[in-house]
């Protein structure tokens, strides 16, 4: 893989790779990518697709392009689909004739192949970038092991996302003084749990050889990527797990309109008239103490019934007066 050129952009670009193989500019498989492209932007407006879409087209394999986007699992629709225009542009200018190229941008990856991409967890290429700034040294060995356990914790939730996002967020003190890490994982979620969890294992064992000592690091592969920092880089409110005391309470309304109650209906199910109701059965019977004899009807003798005169009230209103059951 070659490394793309700089590009001034209003996203943080992180990195970006072309394969060495060609194609000719006036070709099908350039007609393909560009719809691929088209379509891939597009779709990264929407809110059902969890930041993520993939996409093929061609009709043979001379031709055939294979395509995926992933914003990170924070962002807003917004955020996304600017990210991945701005992808868009950068690959179609700086790969004018590859056959496979990716871009890494810190809110979202844009990526298109000649060979196909989904499903299947890509631990060919990878990228690290670490935090210059060193972990102070008497936190150090309790800094190594909360890292380790929250990247792993976050590794097993994204992986078993409920809502098929692959993303999680975990974080925890590594100090007696309350310092926080604040740990990140994300798949595509395309990738079953175990090439999800697969993935981010070889990414957490990258961490010790790339970032030992430092405050924060990232390991990125095309599947899936991790970063931890002492400091806050995701949105907190977006980032809370839905299963977690702090989450999103989960979305109670119908998505398709046309599946939605009618206010009419509504009324109609409320209306008493339209529920049939039972028929009211006589009062309960019982069998008195001893006796088989059955009763067929519960009297109240009331004439014994002692009303209790109850106390005026302060303000001469009427107030209820109680009767002894």
């Amino acid at each position: 893989m070659i490394h793309l050129p700089g590009r001034l952009s209003w996203f943080t670009i992180l990195d970006s790779y072309y394969g060495n193989i060609t194609y000719n500019s006036g070709s099908t498989y350039r007609t393909n990518l560009n719809f691929l492209l088209d379509t891939l932007s597009s779709h990264a407006s929407r809110t059902d697709n969890n930041g993520f879409y993939n996409f093929s087209t061609g009709d043979d394999a001379s031709n055939k392009v294979y395509g995926v986007f992933l914003c990170r699992g924070d962002v807003n629709t917004d955020v996304c689909k600017e990210c991945v225009a701005d992808a868009h542009i950068r690959l179609l200018d700086e790969c004018p004739n590859q056959t496979a190229a990716i871009v890494w941008y810190d809110e979202c990856l844009l990526r298109f192949s000649d060979q196909t991409i989904f499903s299947k967890a890509d631990l060919g290429e990878n990228l690290t970038r670490c935090n210059p700034i060193n972990v102070p040294g008497p936190d150090w060995d309790k800094f190594k092991m909360v890292l380790k356990n929250l990247l792993h914790n976050a590794a097993d939730e994204a992986a078993n996302h409920t809502l098929g996002k692959k993303f999680a967020v975990q974080e925890g003190n590594y100090s007696t003084d309350q310092k926080r890490l604040y740990t990140l994982t994300q798949c595509t979620p395309d990738l079953s749990p175990y090439d999800c969890k697969r993935c981010l294992t070889e990414a957490i064992v990258v961490v010790p050889a790339c970032c030992s000592k430092k405050q924060g690091g990232r390991v990125i592969y095309p599947s899936c990527n991790l970063r931890y920092e002492v400091s806050v880089f995701y949105d907190t409110v977006s980032s809370a797990s839905p299963n977690s005391p702090g989450g999103p309470p989960p979305n109670s309304t119908e998505e398709d309109v046309i599946k939605r109650p009618t206010m009419a209906s509504v009324v109609c199910m409320l209306n008493p008239s339209s529920v049939p109701l039972p028929t009211p059965h006589r009062p309960a019977v019982f069998r008195s103490h001893g006796s088989e004899s059955r009763v067929d009807e519960l009297k109240v003798d009331q004439s014994n019934a002692q009303r209790i005169s109850a106390p005026s009230s302060v303000n001469e209103a009427s107030i209820t007066e109680p009767y002894p059951r």
